[in-house]
């Protein structure tokens, strides 16, 4: 009797069942810097964004010279400057970008010489707005980029 139950049940159990097959795909990030200076999310995953400026003057051999232009940087609506760096007040959706630039420069006086031109570099990272560390439930990005959190 008790082999025959087994073997019922086996059978239900073999009939009702379906077959799933899970899809995993890979989560990636990629930020860039578009020539007005927005910095676009090229992955496939929504992402935090957060961006360095530097200003120099440049010859077109892409030489620095010695001594930095007079600058101020005006922070765009959107970003929050913390230490060295503007972050990004919300996530960028995959494939998105941000609004606006970072900072716009303001340069008084003029270049060094002819042979020089201004140069502003912005030089942006991405990190997964989704996901948690291994350590508890701090967010991947405040555990990276070691701040309490993003947006004002």
């Amino acid at each position: 009797l008790l082999a025959f139950a087994a073997g019922g049940t086996f059978a239900y159990i073999a009939s009702s069942s379906a077959m799933t097959n899970n899809q995993f795909s890979e989560g990636y990030v990629i930020a860039s810097v578009g020539d007005e200076g927005q910095v676009s999310n090229n992955g496939n995953v929504d992402a935090y964004i957060r961006a360095a400026v530097v200003v120099n003057w440049m010859d077109s051999d892409g030489n620095v010279y010695g001594i930095k232009p007079s600058y101020a940087l005006t922070v765009n609506s959107g970003w929050t400057p913390i230490g060295d760096y503007y972050y990004y007040n919300k996530s960028v959706a995959a494939y998105g970008k941000t609004d606006t630039a970072p900072v716009t420069v303001s340069v008084s006086g003029n270049a060094p010489s002819s042979a020089y031109s201004l140069s502003i570099e912005v030089v942006a990272e991405a990190i997964q707005a989704d996901g948690y560390t291994d350590i508890g439930d701090i967010p991947a990005y405040q555990n990276a980029w070691k701040i309490s959190s993003i947006g004002s």
